[in-house]
C-alpha cells in the first residue's frame, strides 16, 4: 500500500480479511476487531485506488471518453467491493458515481452521488460539485446551481488540483456531447467563481449563443443574461 502497489496489496489484504472474518466477533477482544476493521478500510481503500489511477491518466491525457466498457465495469466491480467492506466511507460512492456516469446510468450516478453527499463531512464540497455536473448533465438548473452555490461555499472548492480535476472532466465532457450545451454554462460558471474569470465569461456568452434558440434550456439562458449583465 505504502508502494502505492495498490493491486498487489489487494493479493495480501483480501485473503487475510476472509481469516480473520470469523475471528473478529462481537466477542472477541476490543484489539482484534480494531485491527479488523482498520484492515477493511486499508483493503477498501486499495481497491478504490488501484482504479483511480488509471482513471486519473485518462483524464488528464484528455482520453476521458475513451475509457472501455469493461475496463468501467471492473473498476466499478472494485468499488462496490471497497463498499461493501467499508461502507461510511463517501469518497467510495462518489468515485461509484464517477464510473456509472461514464457508464451512461445516469440515475443510478446520482443516487450515488447522493449517498456520498450523505456520508461526507459537512466541509467536503466534492459530492455537492459531483451532483451540480449531474443535475446539469439532465438539463435541471435549478437542482444544478443550488449544488453548485452548496460546493462554493465550502472552504474546500478551493483546493487547486480538485478543481483541476473538475474542470478537465467537463471540458472534456463538452466536446463528447455537443447536444448538451449546459456543460459549457457549468464550465463557465465554475471559472468565474473559481477559476479565470474572463474566459469564464467568454464560456458564459459562447452557451448564449449555441443555446439561444432551446426552451429546454430557458433557466440556464436566463442566469447566463444575468451573469453578463444583459
Amino acid at each position: 500500500l505504502v508502494s502505492r502497489r495498490f493491486d498487489d496489496a489487494v493479493k495480501v489484504f483480501l485473503p487475510l480479511c476472509a481469516e480473520l472474518h470469523p475471528i473478529a466477533t462481537p466477542d472477541s477482544p476490543v484489539l482484534v476487531r480494531q485491527f479488523y476493521n482498520d484492515l477493511k478500510e486499508d483493503t477498501a481503500f486499495c481497491l478504490r485506488a488501484s482504479t483511480e489511477v488509471a482513471y486519473v491518466d485518462y483524464l488528464r491525457t484528455d482520453r476521458l471518453f475513451s475509457i472501455p466498457s469493461t475496463t468501467l465495469e471492473a473498476w466499478l466491480n472494485n468499488v462496490n467491493e471497497a463498499i461493501k467492506l467499508d461502507r461510511q466511507n463517501s469518497y467510495h460512492f462518489l468515485i461509484k458515481a464517477l464510473y456509472l456516469f461514464l457508464l451512461a446510468r445516469i440515475p443510478e450516478a446520482i443516487d450515488a452521488a447522493k449517498r456520498s453527499r450523505v456520508l461526507a463531512p459537512k466541509a467536503i464540497s466534492t459530492p455537492n460539485f459531483s451532483l451540480a455536473f449531474l443535475y446539469n448533465f439532465n438539463g435541471n438548473f435549478k437542482k444544478s446551481r443550488m449544488e453548485y452555490m452548496r460546493a462554493l461555499g465550502k472552504k474546500t472548492s478551493y483546493h487547486p488540483e480538485m478543481l483541476r480535476d473538475i474542470l478537465d472532466f467537463i471540458r472534456q465532457a463538452i466536446v463528447r456531447f455537443p447536444e448538451k450545451p449546459q456543460l459549457q454554462f457549468a464550465f463557465g460558471f465554475l471559472h468565474i467563481n473559481r477559476g479565470d474569470p474572463q474566459k469564464g465569461r467568454q464560456e458564459i456568452a459562447a452557451f448564449l449563443n449555441k443555446a439561444a434558440h432551446q426552451p429546454s434550456l430557458s433557466d440556464f439562458l436566463a442566469e447566463s443574461r444575468r451573469i453578463l449583465g444583459q
